[in-house]
């Protein structure tokens, strides 16, 4: 399984999706991690297509399939509308059927986010 993560490393609130790399990468052996600056990087999209990104407004780490989850409020850099924009214009065009985003606050503290983050891809394995 891939999971393409996202984040902006110059911007806290944005990056903690990308912070968690090197521990998952290492926990998490069947997993391919991919930090993607863009979904124009991508030729193929698998479906369901898993996202991993920093999210507001929750309070701990979900998995959902609304791309909405990731537009963020007062956006702190083009990156969180050019995210939810292309997966949208993806989806209307049919070039991906099925999302699935997870969605990590930013506010959590790192031990609290590997926990949640490792448990939630644990289930997705198993579901798989």
């Amino acid at each position: 399984m891939t999971i393409y993560v996202f984040g902006n490393k110059d911007y806290e609130v944005d990056n903690i999706a990308l912070r968690l790399l090197p521990i998952l990468s290492v926990k998490l052996v069947d997993v391919e991690f991919q930090t993607l600056e863009s979904l124009d990087e991508l030729t193929e999209f698998p479906s369901p297509i898993y996202i991993m990104d920093s999210a507001l407004g929750i309070r701990s780490v979900i998995v959902t399939d609304k791309i909405e989850a990731l537009e963020k409020p007062k956006s702190l850099s083009l990156h969180d509308f050019d995210l939810s924009w292309n997966l949208k214009l993806l989806k209307k065009l049919g070039k991906i059927n099925e999302v699935k985003i997870i969605a990590i606050p930013s506010s959590l503290d790192m031990y609290t986010a590997m926990n949640e983050t490792e448990e939630v891809i644990k289930k997705i394995l198993v579901l798989k």
